[in-house]
């Protein structure tokens, strides 16, 4: 299952559309605290960095690498370089600017999620 994160109801709910018609089981989250709720099982994260402000997606990563080490986190970020010199960015597997291309991002779920 992939844990969807962003506090954008819109963009989340499209992700999800996208991701479960190529296959993917799918739970989402507005808020940091769903998060944490629904991250039970998750075999990898993707979540927006702001939710809405830059600390609560910081809190986040670091809350969420505590109880799933080895579950893998991918940041949607609209400026990536706000995670860049952050104890933060060594506990994500990649940060993806917001606007990557669709294919991009289901190649990197499909290698994180076999």
């Amino acid at each position: 299952m992939l844990l969807l994160v962003d506090d954008n109801l819109e963009q989340l709910e499209l992700r999800q559309r996208i991701l479960e018609g190529e296959g993917f089981a799918v739970a989402t989250a507005g808020t940091a605290g769903q998060a944490i709720e629904h991250c039970g099982g998750c075999h990898a994260v993707v979540m927006d960095l702001r939710l809405p402000a830059l600390q609560d997606g910081l809190g986040l990563i670091r809350d969420l690498h505590t109880r799933l080490p080895q579950t893998p986190i991918v940041v949607l970020a609209g400026l990536p370089e706000e995670l860049k010199g952050r104890p933060e960015s060594a506990l994500v597997h990649r940060v993806l600017r917001k606007g990557t291309r669709t294919g991009v991002l289901l190649e990197l779920l499909r290698s994180l999620v076999k």
